[in-house]
């Protein structure tokens, strides 16, 4: 597909955008529109059914044929190489690295839209409205970089642009912790979501490309299931520690998991170097 970056980038960007409009439209019918909270399980459903009836539309084509002519094209050139056992291609460096990449990723997005309110509230003395800026904030900052993010990938490539944005989100989660005002806090907030927010798709297509069309539909659920467990996890942790030592944990916490986002990514980086 041409612009597959692009498109990726689109997509994990739109999930972003939902995040935002979600919450504000959920509040819009049980404050303006005077609807019972529950009402907003109906809107869900009439969403997810106009997903179901897009998702069929869109992949109709692409049956188990479709998909078993994909895999043997791939596997023509190596079929001895690419024809492995499931737990061998789970235990491959390439999978335990994106594994550990996404897990912490998600759970650091997690971390911070399940506990920024809380910081800015206690830490900082805000309000609530800027303590939920902060969460509207961090989200537009990642629909926006996921964005960005697909273009320079068809332009720069994919492992320098994400380690530079991985050094900028350090930078700015540094900068976060020296900064006490709530209003700087929220600019800054965005800032980070922009550069933490392309992450996720980044390592997806980074392990798209290094394993073999076979091994990519199993190795990528399981890495998506790994992210979904860091986002249960992760949150949980950092709130058990701040019951324990105060919210102020809170950055030592999410600074040390974005440095090793970094360390994992140029592991990355350097175990696709020698698969090239």
């Amino acid at each position: 597909m041409g612009h597959a970056n692009v498109i990726i980038g689109l997509l994990h960007s739109a999930f972003s955008v939902g995040c935002i409009a979600g919450p504000f439209l959920a509040g819009s019918l049980t404050n303006i529109g005077s609807r019972p909270w529950y009402h907003w399980y109906i809107v869900m459903c009439a969403f997810s059914f106009v997903g179901l009836v897009l998702l069929s539309f869109a992949f109709w084509p692409q049956d188990s044929d479709e998909y078993r002519t994909e895999i043997a094209q791939d596997n023509e050139d190596n079929s001895a190489q690419n024809h492995q056992w499931f737990p061998a291609t789970l235990f491959k460096a390439e999978t335990l690295v994106g594994i550990g990449f996404v897990f912490i990723c998600l759970g650091v997005e997690a971390s911070i839209t399940s506990w920024i309110p809380t910081y800015i509230k206690r830490s900082r003395n805000g309000g609530d409205l800027s303590s939920s800026l902060c969460v509207s904030f961090f989200h537009i900052g990642m629909a926006t970089g996921r964005l960005t993010m697909g273009y320079m990938t068809d332009i720069f490539g994919l492992y320098r642009p994400m380690t530079i944005a991985i050094c900028a989100a350090l930078a700015c989660q540094v900068l976060f912790f020296l900064v006490v005002t709530s209003s700087s806090s929220t600019a800054i907030v965005g800032i980070l979501g922009f550069f933490i927010g392309p992450g996720y798709p980044s390592a997806m297509i980074a392990l798209t490309n290094l394993l073999p069309a076979n091994e990519r539909v199993g190795t990528t659920s399981i890495v998506n299931s790994a992210g979904q467990v860091g986002a249960a996890i992760l949150p949980f942790a950092l709130g058990t520690l701040s019951g324990r030592f105060g919210i102020e944990v809170f950055n030592y916490i999410v600074s040390g998991e974005i440095l090793a986002l970094l360390v994992l990514w140029r592991w990355l980086v350097k175990t696709s170097s020698k698969e090239r």
